[in-house]
Formats: C-alpha cells, sequence, structure tokens
C-alpha cells in the first residue's frame, strides 16, 4: 500500500473560553497533537477578526475526524445547557450536534480541578481521556494519539482458527442449490435488462418464491464482485468538483454489480404490489456486503453508502410514479444504521450520506447529483424500465421533493421554525434544481398526485393548520433559497416547485368537495 494509505486525522477542539491560562492550555494540546502527526483546526490559529463564528465551528465540525471537547466545569454546564449558538459559545458542542453527527465522533477530554470527571450529559456514558493532571499531560497525549491514529498499543490479539470449521462448511445440498440458482438466473446476473425482464414475468405470474430466491442470488453475487473488484485495486480515483469523471468512471464499475438488482427492485415498485414494491429488507443487504473490509480510505470502506443512495433513488423515484405512496414512505421514513455505529440510526430522509453526501462521491452532493444525472442519462435498462430518461429524472425529482417535504415537516415537529434553530436543516439536497425545468414540474405533479399522503404526513406533523403550514412554509422556502445560494451561487426564485404547495393542496381539496 502506498504511504497515502495512512490518512492524517484532522480534528477540532471544541472548548469553552474559560480563562487566558485555559486558552494557553488549549494550545499546549494543539500543538502537541500538530508535532504528532494530527492536524488541528483551532479558532485561536484558523479565526481571524471579521469571521463569522457559529459558521467556523460548523464547517469545523464537518471537517473534523473527531472533535476534541475540553471538558472544564463551564464547558459542561453550557453544554447541558444547551447553549452553542451565538459567538464565541458556538465552539460547544451541544446535544443536538451530537445526536446529530454520531457519538463516537466526539471525544471527551477532561481537564478539571478537585479530581472531578464529568462530561456533558449527550457523551455521558462515553470513554474519555483524562488530562486534569499535568504531570500525567504525557501519559494522556500517548493515550490520545493511540486513539487518533488507530494505533493502539494493546493490540488486539489476532484471530484464531475456527475449531469448527468442519460443520460451518455448507453442505453439498445447499452448494447444488446456488449453483442451480445461478444456473438459472445466469442471463439476469449479467444483464440489467435481463434481470428487469425477469422479474417483471416473476411478479406476473406472482411466483414469491422464484422471486426471493432471485434477489438472494443477486445479493450474493453483487457482493462476491464488488469485493473482489476492491482486493484487485484499492488505489484511488483521480478527481475532483471541477472535473469528477475520473470517479464517476471508477464508481460506475462497483455499482454496476448492483445493477441487475436495482432493476428487480425497480420492477418490484413498479409492480405497485406490497409483497413486491415493500420490501426494504434490500437496504441492509446493500449496506452490509459480506466479507465488506471496514479499514483503508473511506471512498473503498463506505462505498456501500453510494449503492444505498443509487438504490434508494431509483426505487424511490418508480414508487412515487407508481402511485405506491404507503411504500414511497415507509422507503424514505425507514430506519438506517450507520455502517460505523450500527445501534446509532435516523430516517433515511434524515441520513445525509444515503441522500445526497456521500462519502465516495467527497462527501459532496454536487459530485453525488452529477454521477445519479449521468447515471441516469448513460443506462438503458432505466429507460426501459421509466420510459425515457426525461420520465426518469421526473420520477426521481417527485421522489426528492417528497423526501424534501418530510425534511420540512421534521423540522416543524421538532420546533425548529419556532425556535429559529436551523443550523444543518437540509438533509435532503436541492440538485435536482439543476436538472431540465419540464422535469422539475412534471416532478411535482408526480407528488401532487400523492395528496393524501401529503395531508396525512401534515397532520401527523402538527401541520394540519393551514395558517401554521403557510407560515412554516415560508421559512422553509427562504432557508431553501440560502441553501441554494450557499451550494450554486443563485438565488431562489418562483420557480422552485414546492413553492405553492399549501395553496395547491388546499385548493384541490376545494374542488375534491365540489365534486
Amino acid at each position: 500500500m502506498s504511504e497515502e494509505s495512512h490518512a492524517i486525522p484532522v480534528v477540532f477542539i471544541s472548548y469553552s473560553h474559560d480563562s487566558r491560562e485555559h486558552k494557553q492550555w488549549v494550545a499546549r494540546l494543539a500543538s502537541a497533537l500538530l508535532a504528532q502527526g494530527v492536524q488541528v483546526i483551532l479558532d485561536q490559529w484558523d479565526l481571524e477578526p471579521g469571521d463569522d463564528v457559529p459558521k467556523f465551528a460548523e464547517a469545523a465540525v464537518k471537517a473534523a475526524d473527531r472533535v476534541l471537547m475540553i471538558c472544564t466545569e463551564p464547558y459542561v454546564r453550557k453544554a447541558n445547557d444547551g447553549k452553542g449558538g451565538v459567538g464565541y459559545e458556538a465552539m460547544i458542542v451541544t446535544a443536538e450536534l451530537v445526536r446529530d453527527l454520531g457519538t463516537r465522533k466526539f471525544i471527551p477530554i477532561i481537564r478539571q480541578d478537585g479530581g472531578g470527571k464529568e462530561v456533558p450529559d449527550c457523551v455521558s456514558t462515553r470513554l474519555y481521556v483524562d488530562f486534569s493532571l499535568d504531570d500525567e499531560f504525557d501519559r494522556a497525549l500517548t493515550e490520545l494519539l493511540e486513539t487518533l491514529h488507530k494505533a493502539k498499543h494493546r493490540a488486539k490479539p489476532p484471530l484464531g482458527p475456527d475449531p469448527f470449521t468442519h460443520l460451518n462448511v455448507p453442505s453439498v445440498g445447499t452448494l447444488e442449490k446456488r449453483a442451480a440458482a445461478e444456473i438459472q438466473f445466469e442471463k439476469a446476473l449479467a444483464d440489467p435488462a435481463e434481470a428487469y425482464r425477469l422479474a417483471t414475468g416473476i411478479i406476473a405470474a406472482d411466483d414469491a418464491v422464484t422471486w426471493r430466491r432471485l434477489l438472494r442470488t443477486l445479493y450474493q453475487r453483487a457482493a462476491s464482485d464488488l469485493v473482489v473488484w476492491r482486493e484487485a485495486d484499492q488505489s484511488l480515483p483521480h478527481g475532483n468538483e471541477k472535473d469528477p469523471s475520473g470517479i464517476f468512471e471508477h464508481a460506475a464499475q462497483g455499482v454496476g454489480f448492483y445493477m441487475p438488482l436495482f432493476a428487480c427492485l425497480v420492477a418490484g415498485a413498479q409492480s405497485g404490489e406490497e409483497a413486491y414494491a415493500g420490501q426494504l429488507g434490500w437496504l441492509d443487504e446493500i449496506n452490509a456486503p459480506a466479507n465488506w473490509e471496514r479499514g483503508g480510505y473511506t471512498y473503498w470502506t463506505d462505498f456501500p453508502e453510494l449503492l444505498v443512495f443509487v438504490g434508494q433513488i431509483l426505487v424511490g423515484g418508480m414508487l412515487m410514479e407508481s402511485r405506491s405512496s404507503a411504500s414511497a414512505y415507509a422507503l424514505g421514513t425507514t430506519r438506517v444504521p450507520d455502517r460505523h455505529y450500527r445501534a446509532e440510526t435516523k430516517p433515511l430522509f434524515r441520513e445525509p450520506k444515503v441522500t445526497g453526501w456521500p462519502e465516495s462521491m467527497g462527501h459532496t452532493c454536487t459530485i453525488a447529483w452529477g454521477f445519479i444525472t449521468k447515471l441516469i442519462e448513460d443506462t438503458t435498462w432505466i429507460h426501459s424500465a421509466f420510459g425515457s430518461a426525461e420520465h426518469a429524472r421526473s420520477a426521481v425529482s417527485g421522489y426528492y421533493q417528497f423526501l424534501s417535504l418530510l425534511n420540512f415537516c421534521h423540522l416543524s415537529a421538532s420546533g425548529g421554525f419556532e425556535e429559529e434553530e436551523l443550523r444543518w436543516a437540509i438533509t435532503v439536497p436541492l440538485n435536482f434544481l439543476q436538472w431540465p425545468r419540464e422535469s422539475i414540474r412534471a416532478g411535482y405533479q408526480i407528488l401532487l398526485g400523492h395528496r393524501n399522503l401529503i395531508t396525512e404526513v401534515l397532520k401527523a406533523n402538527g401541520l394540519d393548520d393551514q395558517d401554521k403550514f403557510e407560515r412554516h412554509w415560508k421559512l422553509w422556502l427562504e432557508e431553501c433559497g440560502r441553501w441554494l445560494g450557499s451550494v450554486f451561487h443563485w438565488h431562489f426564485g418562483s420557480d422552485f416547485p414546492h413553492v405553492n404547495l399549501p395553496r395547491d393542496l388546499k385548493v384541490n381539496e376545494l374542488n375534491l368537495r365540489d365534486l
């Protein structure tokens, strides 16, 4: 492996400005980390007069691999009180931020007099590093460095052989069944178009047994091919936001192994039948391929998240197109586990890594959406399933407008608009607005075709009051405009498809009453 395989860890130091002496101690810790190969983001070095403190802190937390919470007594009090919105208090990590980004990213650093060991409630169950005693600074620093460099001194012993291996070998009968399945589905394994054709026939015959065998065979083959592909060459593709063509070309190879499976799932979504359209087990299968190695470059370790990103877009678009409202809602709200911290889950629409910021696309929504756009343009089976590339864009646009609506409803229900707490409010990217206006407008009509679902979602989130709906919607559109301005450097206008949603829903309701 090249020298680049050991990535330089980046940390952001979150602390309260308790005193001059404390600031000097923080600077000492930061300098010691820098000297030992850890890149440090620190306000004393990276923040200048005139800079926006909250924005600096927001960007730093996102950019860092780990966040060091310097837990003095004042820091712990402020964190528990939720103070982290203005001025230098923006440096304080709050419970909401920990909940959104995952607790393992945050490392409590104890710096307290009198032998105290208090940490914020949001990380109360996490192991800390104790820097309270100055004469033990070097010991604590070594412990922290081992964690940051992933080089524990007390290494875990190697895994020994399974003494019961002979009991775990698949039986001859099992191996024969797998071989028979691969022979039966040979064409589908090699060609997504054939997989789509075969799946539609199986669904038309309502052959649930063959359907399950087909999916299982596709899961196993895709995961196996993906592992072999990675082992053959673990170098990184060349590309960036200005020219992502190298990333697109390379990632398309890995996604290609799952295209036959995606084609079958899209066929199931197209059927509208709950037994085929409502299945969600594929999310877990794709997110955790068998024998997938979690070490190495982020591009490789988190590649399954890119697969989930692509899969949910294609399946979600077809569910919206086929008017499968319940299944579309189930997909958009199903809880997605973090691949690294399996106990932590979020509804899909709130998990940025699978809605538009997959790590394998540089955690950049513009690159990820460019990849999806090219995939739709270049893939013939997608054209056949949706009718054309244009229709596929319209269906996906409708699906993402629906996910965006769920994003809005969550913010409203959680009090974000009333409390004006909208940091990182956008969890579903609005990149579909780059597509042709006709596709966006058609997507909005697809969204309105799920009027009953939308009404139920609004009611469940306390938005059945028209005045409240319109008031919060106006604030949401303003937030969307700010997001678009920061990402694309152009201002949102009246062409945003959602702009008249409250009015359109009300008008349609009145029309239905007149019938």
